[in-house]
């Protein structure tokens, strides 16, 4: 029988849940580094809850090569990405307001119509929305 883990991506709207193989090291089940990577480019860290997962170590506190994780039985661990992959911002996370970006401007929507525009070298302007009618 095959010895799987769980992951789910922080941050996205509609769950979307992985599971990735599990390796061996000295006996004991881990989940390489470079797997969810593979699954999941742009990986910064791994949670169980609100706990940072680190990596594995040997004896001498020196991380294991290659890198891995410890497996986590019947656990569900969440993936938290980079801010951005290939130059593309994530979807932000449940509940963020509404952020779009053109011709490197970055528009964030906010309440009864309004927007913050935001330019490169900090300039920012704030304004109604053109497609809000409120």
């Amino acid at each position: 029988m095959v010895t799987t883990q769980s992951f789910r991506l922080i941050g996205k709207r509609k769950p979307d849940f992985k599971d990735i193989i599990c390796g061996q090291i000295d006996g004991e089940n881990v989940v390489f580094w470079e797997d969810i990577e593979q699954v999941f480019p742009g990986v910064k860290y791994i949670t169980n809850g609100n706990t940072v997962i680190s990596m594995m170590r040997d004896s001498n506190r020196k991380r294991i090569t290659p890198q891995c994780i410890k497996y986590y039985p019947g656990i569900v661990l969440g993936v938290v990405l980079s801010t951005t992959v290939n130059d593309s911002p994530l979807e932000p996370p449940v509940g963020a307001p509404a952020v779009s970006r053109t011709e490197g401007i970055w528009i964030l929507k906010l309440c009864r119509g309004w927007s913050l525009h935001l330019h490169r070298g900090f300039k920012h302007d704030l304004e109604p929305h053109p497609t809000d009618t409120s």
